[in-house]
């Protein structure tokens, strides 16, 4: 795993007894395909593809933000965002907008 995750990570465990759940049910994955990150459903669990360069260019909090947001697609069970036909921009827009509005709500 990339130093930074693990550096952000480290912080969040003693921040979150959630931490450990969503690391032991995402795998990350460097990817220059995609220009930020994106997490995704695959048959053996959920995938975090991140860009490197993305990643580097944060401070240790915004990863850490960065990582409970996607911690909340786990825990709201966003699984569906990989149904096949479905419109997922819009899945993908709405979920996000649950998962900030949450976030905001608590700070």
């Amino acid at each position: 795993m990339n130093a930074l995750w693990e550096q952000a990570l480290a912080l969040l465990w003693r921040r979150s007894r959630f931490t450990s759940y969503f690391y032991q049910s995402v795998s990350f994955m460097e990817n220059h395909d995609i220009p930020t990150l994106a997490l995704t459903v695959r048959t053996d669990g959920f995938c975090l593809y991140y860009h490197p360069g993305f990643i580097g260019s944060l401070g240790v909090e915004e990863r850490i933000g960065l990582l409970v947001h996607e911690m909340l697609h786990v825990v709201f069970s966003h699984r569906h965002r990989a149904k096949p036909g479905e419109d997922l921009y819009l899945q993908n827009l709405a979920q996000d907008m649950a998962v900030n509005s949450y976030m905001d709500r608590r700070g």
